[in-house]
Parts: structure tokens; C-alpha cells; sequence
């Protein structure tokens, strides 16, 4: 069976355990004990929350091409998904029989045909992963507020300063750049007059040599409006760039998520109720063939028997069948550890 390794790393400098050689190595010794072909490998160093996972997209891509069922190999996972917002389509090409994900840390094979408590397994893993990321952004929010509150700046400070940590308190702070202070107050002394356009400061700036403190090249005009527009220079400092507009999108954007998981949700509902309904007809006609089937002429016999079995045969003086579905299911019921599972203690 062919096989697509995919490892995935946050960044370039996550921990040994589960680096992207560390993991290929394990996956590698997992398709010769599988016998499995490797066709492609994806090796990622992408964020599983934020961004646009193009590599992650990129792989699946690449499965739907193929002519043939074909195995997404990974470590764990928590390498493939941190939450359910890509799941859709690997359901898809999952259902379609394209996709089969083996995750090696977990010992799980997810294909069309798993069994449901399979299935269950692995979306508690996801959910798992997603509780984890939680957690982690949940920490991340607290450590910020607490150095907000004790005076500290998060993060990196804008071109014309440079963070430093106080060698006494150890507290993070920030000072002025020697080197390019003086070149931002004149930027914005020029800006001011409103007689020189954002091309003309660019091409001040650059004869002036002022540079990113953080590449060292010179600032482009895309960054000069930034500088122009932080509040840092005034004294506030933006957290998360959280503005009044990014609100209203991002509440827009789920409240029309909410609006379609009530749509799905009173779809299956309506589904669950039209089978349950179905499914009690089913067994009240069940529980009177044998009386309707007495009573019937010969053509609504053969009809029923026509229903109920795809095949009947004789072997010397017994008779022999095979049912058509659901019947073969529903015939098996008494000894179904699932449904006993279900009822009462009274049989």
C-alpha cells in the first residue's frame, strides 16, 4: 500500500522528542515493518492553529491525486490536527476511500471502515490536542497581563528603541537606540510638514541610512507607515493588535459560524428522528410478517420473501438463506453486546 510520510514542527528549534528527523526516523521503521511504499514525504515547520497550513494543504492535495487508497503516516495526532477546523476535509477524502491516516504514537488505522469506537478514539485525540492548545494560549494570556500590570513591554519594541532586561530586578524594559532614535524623530519630523510624500520619505530614510533593527536592511515603505502609525512612539503600547475593526470581523465571523452549526444541528436531529421513526416501523412490521405472511396470496408472499432475503437454496431437506440488509443485522440483535448493552435489567 502506498504511503505519505508528514511531520510537522512548530518552529525550527521544538525539542528532540518529537523533532521532524526524530519523528521521520520512527515512521521510516514503520513502513518496512507495514511494507508500506512511501510516495511522497512532507517535512513542516507550521503552526497547526494560526496561519493558512499550506504544506498541511499541500499534502492533501497531493492524496487526492492519487488513483488509490493511500496512507497519511504520522507520529501523532497532534502533528496532523489541534482542532477540528481542517477535519472536514479529511473526512471527506476519508469517506471518498482516498485517505487512510495511521498515527503511530496512538496505534490507530483510521479509514471508511473503522469501527466507531476507533473513530471515537481519534476524535478525542483531536479534542485532546485542542484542549492542549488551550491551555497554552490560556498561560501565554496570563503571563502577558502579568507583565502589563507590573510595567513591563511585551514583545519587541519598534524601530528607534531596543528591549533590554534590567541586570538588577531582571525585569524587562526598554531603551533608546543609539543608532537610530534620532533617525525615527526626524522621520516623523519630515512626516509632519505634510509636504513630503511616503515615496520622498522612503527614499530620505534610505539616504539617511536608517535600518530594521531587527534585519539591518533599510526600511521599506510598508514599514515606514507602521512606524507612522504606532502608538508606541506616543506612548501606548498596542497588545495583540486587537482594534475595533478586527472586533466586529472576527464577531461577525462567529456569529455566522454559530448560525451554521444551528443549521447542522437541527439537520441531524431531523435525520436521528426520521431514522428513529423509520427504524420503529421497521420492527413493528418485523414483529407481524410472520402473521401477514400467513395471510397473504402467493405474489405478496413472493414479494416478502423477496424483501426480507437476497437468496434462498436448498441443502438435501434443510432449508438456507441470506438476508438482505438490514434484516441481517436485525436478525443478529439478541446477540449484539451493543445493543444489550443499551436496555434495562428487565429483559
Amino acid at each position: 500500500m502506498n504511503a505519505v510520510i508528514f511531520t510537522r514542527v512548530s518552529s525550527v528549534g521544538q525539542e528532540d522528542g518529537v523533532s521532524l528527523d526524530a519523528q521521520e526516523a520512527k515512521l521510516l521503521d514503520y513502513c518496512r515493518e507495514k511494507s508500506l511504499d512511501i510516495l511522497e514525504t512532507f517535512r513542516v515547520v507550521e503552526s497547526s492553529t494560526r496561519g493558512d497550513r499550506k504544506q498541511f494543504f499541500k499534502a492533501l492535495s497531493f492524496i487526492e491525486k492519487q488513483k488509490k487508497r493511500t496512507v497519511l503516516l504520522v507520529h501523532s495526532i497532534d502533528r496532523l490536527l489541534r482542532g477540528f477546523k481542517e477535519y472536514g476535509l479529511i473526512e471527506t477524502l476519508i469517506e471518498q476511500d482516498k485517505l487512510e491516516i495511521h498515527a503511530y504514537n496512538e496505534r490507530l488505522i483510521i479509514n471508511k471502515n473503522t469501527p466507531w469506537t476507533e473513530q471515537l478514539q481519534f476524535d478525542f485525540s483531536i479534542l485532546g490536542a485542542k484542549l492542549y492548545v488551550g491551555q497554552i494560549r490560556q498561560h501565554v494570556n496570563k503571563a502577558i497581563e502579568f507583565k502589563l500590570s507590573k510595567g513591563e513591554v511585551v514583545g519587541n519594541v519598534p524601530v528607534g528603541y531596543l528591549n533590554v532586561r534590567d541586570p538588577e530586578s531582571k525585569k524587562a524594559t526598554v531603551t533608546l537606540d543609539s543608532k537610530r532614535a534620532f533617525l525615527v524623530k526626524r522621520l516623523f519630523q519630515e512626516y509632519a510638514t505634510g509636504t513630503v510624500s511616503m515615496g520622498e520619505l522612503a527614499k530620505l530614510t534610505g539616504h539617511w541610512g536608517l535600518t530594521s533593527t531587527r534585519t539591518g536592511k533599510t526600511i521599506t515603505k510598508a514599514s515606514m507607515a507602521n512606524i507612522l502609525k504606532n502608538p508606541f512612539y506616543y506612548g501606548e503600547m498596542m497588545v495583540r493588535g486587537i482594534t475595533q475593526e478586527t472586533y466586529d470581523k472576527k464577531r461577525l465571523q462567529l456569529q455566522a459560524e454559530r448560525q451554521s452549526l444551528g443549521h447542522q444541528i437541527m439537520d441531524y436531529t431531523k435525520d436521528d428522528s426520521e431514522f428513529r421513526n423509520s427504524f420503529v416501523t421497521l420492527l413493528q412490521v418485523i414483529s407481524r410478517a410472520a402473521s401477514t405472511f400467513k395471510s397473504s396470496k402467493v405474489e405478496q408472499k413472493r414479494k416478502i420473501l423477496s424483501l426480507v432475503f437476497s437468496n434462498l437454496w436448498l441443502e438435501g431437506q434443510n432449508v438456507r438463506y441470506e438476508l438482505n440488509k438490514p434484516f441481517d443485522k436485525i436478525v443478529n440483535l439478541p446477540e449484539c453486546k451493543e445493543w444489550w448493552a443499551i436496555l434495562d435489567s428487565n429483559q
